[in-house]
């Protein structure tokens, strides 16, 4: 079982079982990975992490949509990029809206065969040209899809680093 899998697995408060594991050893409970969710000391790791667990949980979806966003504000104002085409929406709105395409692509496990980009702008609400986004826009997408893949990576080595300390202890 990988370290997510054991993650999500029964993270919920439950009573107490005396079982014995296979290995001779007390099965996990929910307390180890309450300490495996504290040994993730960034923010947007821990909110990851959340929705992960708990993937319908609307607060925790909007949370990473936020971190999303302000990640790609944050590359979209290093290059210079404006809001250039003619629409009702802002730069922020239209990063928001990115990231809502990203988290709902990326949580559902959706390939980009699965539903055409003309088909994804319209399902989050972003008024444009697929040429135009595609020419401008699509980059910070996949930017966004890149930071979820390695926020994922990220959380399976910190839980990693952890479950191999609990063995040695």
């Amino acid at each position: 079982m990988d370290n997510i899998e054991w993650f999500c697995k029964q993270t919920s408060v439950k009573s107490q079982q005396y079982a014995i594991g296979s290995d001779g050893l007390p099965d996990v409970d929910w307390r180890d990975k309450c300490g495996a969710y504290a040994a993730l000391k960034s923010d947007h790791l821990k909110r990851l992490a959340d929705l992960l667990v708990t993937p319908d949980n609307k607060a925790y979806q909007d949370a990473v949509e936020y971190k999303l966003q302000r990640f790609a504000l944050d590359q979209m104002a290093a290059d210079g990029v404006e809001l250039r085409c003619v629409t009702e929406q802002s730069i922020e709105a239209l990063a928001l809206k990115m990231a809502n395409l990203v988290r709902w692509v990326y949580q559902y496990n959706l390939k980009d065969n699965y539903m055409k980009r003309a088909g994804k702008l319209w399902f989050t609400g972003i008024a444009m040209s697929e040429g135009t986004y595609k020419a401008t826009w699509l980059k910070y997408e996949q930017k966004m899809a890149q930071n979820l893949i390695d926020w994922t990576a990220e959380i399976d080595s910190v839980i990693g680093e952890y479950r191999r300390g609990m063995r040695a202890a």
